[in-house]
């Protein structure tokens, strides 16, 4: 418990101290000793710092802060504990203990008031010395044009007037108004449940348009997409130029012309006559896409946009097909009369993203065959190519990027996802600045073969799921080769399994370790390539351990002299590549670390993606070398093994 303070001579002598507050309390009490009444609190410095009315131990009335000068500082009320009508902070110039600005409000603002009903917070305004109102950024808060009514109110976040309703969910209904700073009509526009639903007239930005002298437009919304005709006016409100977004799709509609086996492109054409029919030009725009993609034809998709010209400039269409985040929002862009090739390339790089990659390569051929001068299309088909496989395709596209960046990641890229699968340790000399290490593996050979036949059941299963895939054949360059020598039994059990060790920090709590042997492998191509490289560089490096230069079972256990290096080398390596993603090599940099090349690549070269590839391909080797070297590791694959 705190000390009473000593009492300051402007404290009455009844007053009493409250260290839970760390103040000097007055007022009367009730028959149960609970405030009732006006209450006088003062600091421990004798200064007064509040008057509060209560009744039976709650606020109640009204209630004053002051400043150690004794200005006022603070004044609201409160209905039996709950503030209730407008509450007021004032500051002032010298030295003060109130807090009399909210956080972030600047210190032009000198009086602030929030108005409550029972706790809840209705509105809040700012002022100046001189009375003058301000935003909350300090800046004058503007004058209420003459020609609005006194409903509009000035909404800060957006810098607009408005006037609205809203029902008990605080949702918009009815028709919104909004203006500009000086009054100017910006929109008006129905809602339903906060989303704009039935008829709209917005003000537009002259320079977005081709249409000469447009400066609104007008039409209708339907769960806040644009639907039917839009007529854009002129500032006598003459129509000047028409968009007709046409129907919404309905969100029961199954979307055939995103599923990614192919089909011939009279059947792409008959769906898109459907949509067509129905009026969902979006859907309709993008599956004519899809049929010119099939067949390398665009005539009926280049005659559907000259028939349905877009109003924008060129700038603007590309930004609207660029906008979207989803399958959806390009779908909704065509309609808004975006521009049409970007947004097939769009869609082309959300469907690859989602492993529709065979979809993904026609929407971005349609895209490429419409504006065969956009050399950056090239890169996108690039990546869709490596998603199916396609190395010498992908290649092809590099070669025809002018971008130097551009181009030079694809063919990195290319290198790296699709390797030629030999004995790697013989590419290459192992070396480390580490000291102190291993002169060989601590693991006896019969646990070493065991530990082969594991990686080898989890290379095969990649090789497996790689054959799965269209195209990829036993004979394509960069399969995974067949291990099953490593396997004279057959595959192996891949189990999981958890025990427990002494934690160093806290000798008390047992330190739980779990270890997994399975494999979850990703459907796309380039995810099963990261994990086929993981894999085969740990297995040809613990064959490499046993004294092997070929994929074979060993006989026996002769560790080269190097060994030592090898297992220093994964670590410093991993920490290298993480050095890199990170800190952009600075560790590295600071304290004189060398660098290595990876596929014949400096790592300092290498872009933050490839380096995460190189990086997992470490974290493998590293929990191997740990358990070659460490008898108390059980597993490599134990959960605690691929930190620094």
């Amino acid at each position: 418990m705190s000390e009473t303070p000593v009492r300051p001579e402007s404290v009455p002598t009844d007053a009493w101290w409250e260290p839970s507050d760390n103040e000097w309390v007055l007022g009367p009490k009730d028959d149960d000793d609970q405030l009732h009444g006006e209450v006088a609190y003062w600091r421990a410095d004798g200064t007064l710092c509040c008057r509060c009315d209560h009744e039976h131990g709650q606020p109640h009335g009204k209630s004053q802060r002051f400043h150690e000068n004794g200005e006022r500082s603070q004044t609201c009320t409160f209905v039996r504990g709950e503030l209730h009508g407008t509450r007021s902070w004032f500051s002032i110039e010298g030295p003060t203990t109130e807090n009399t600005r909210p956080p972030g409000v600047p210190e032009e603002v000198m009086r602030s008031e929030m108005d409550y009903d029972m706790g809840d917070v209705t509105a809040v305004r700012h002022f100046d010395g001189d009375g003058f109102r301000l935003c909350a950024d300090g800046t004058r808060f503007p004058d209420r044009p003459a020609s609005l009514s006194q409903d509009a109110w000035w909404d800060e976040r957006d810098g607009r007037w408005k006037d609205g309703r809203a029902n008990g969910d605080a949702e918009k209904i009815g028709v919104w108004q909004h203006w500009d700073r000086d009054g100017l009509l910006l929109e008006r526009c129905a809602y339903e449940a906060d989303a704009k639903h039935g008829p709209a007239w917005e003000r537009v930005e002259p320079e977005t348009l081709r249409l000469q002298g447009a400066v609104a437009a007008r039409g209708g919304y339907h769960e806040a997409v644009r639907i039917g005709p839009w007529e854009f006016l002129d500032a006598a409100e003459q129509v000047v130029g028409v968009l007709d977004y046409g129907e919404p799709v309905d969100g029961e509609e199954e979307l055939v012309f995103l599923d990614d086996a192919p089909r011939p492109a009279e059947a792409w054409l008959d769906l898109a006559g459907k949509y067509g029919v129905q009026r969902n030009l979006g859907l309709w725009l993008a599956t004519l896409g899809r049929a010119a993609g099939a067949s390398g034809d665009a005539t009926q998709l280049r005659a559907a946009i000259a028939a349905r010209p877009s109003p924008w400039t060129t700038d603007v269409a590309m930004e609207q097909a660029e906008e979207g985040d989803s399958v959806g929002d390009v779908i909704d862009a065509l309609a808004a009369g975006a521009d049409v090739a970007a947004c097939l390339r769009a869609m082309a790089i959300q469907l690859d993203q989602h492993e529709r990659s065979h979809a993904a390569l026609e929407f971005i051929d349609a895209a490429m065959t419409l504006a065969p001068d956009r050399s950056d299309y090239a890169f996108t088909r690039g990546l869709v190519h490596m998603s199916l496989g396609h190395a010498d395709a992908a290649r092809a596209d590099a070669a025809r990027i002018p971008d130097e960046g551009q181009r030079g990641f694809l063919q990195l890229y290319a290198t790296v996802l699709f390797p030629v699968f030999d004995f790697w340790p013989n590419r290459e000399v192992p070396q480390t600045h580490y000291d102190g290490l291993p002169d060989a593996p601590s693991q006896a050979l019969p646990a070493i073969v065991g530990l082969i036949e594991k990686y080898a059941t989890r290379v095969q299963q990649i090789r497996t799921a790689m054959l799965e895939h269209d195209g990829i054949a036993e004979d394509t360059p960069w399969m995974l080769p067949d291990v099953s020598a490593l396997l004279p039994s057959g595959p192996v059990s891949l189990g999981t399994d958890r025990f427990e060790t002494p934690d160093p920090d806290d000798p008390d709590e047992p330190y739980v370790i779990d270890i997994d042997e399975t494999l979850e492998l990703g459907d796309a191509i380039p995810d099963l390539l990261r994990s086929a490289r993981a894999e085969w560089h740990a297995l040809c490096w613990l064959l490499w351990s046993c004294g092997s230069d070929r994929i074979e079972l060993p006989t026996r256990l002769n560790p080269p002299k190097n060994f030592g290096q090898a297992a220093g080398m994964a670590p410093a390596r991993l920490w290298r590549c993480r050095d890199r993603v990170h800190m952009r090599g600075m560790g590295a940099q600071t304290q004189g670390i060398p660098g290595f090349e990876w596929n014949g690549i400096d790592i300092d070269e290498l872009p933050s993606s490839l380096t995460n590839m190189a990086m997992f391909e470490y974290q493998e080797m590293q929990a191997l070398m740990y358990w070659l070297t460490d008898d108390e590791v059980r597993s490599p694959w134990q959960d605690n093994l691929r930190g620094s």
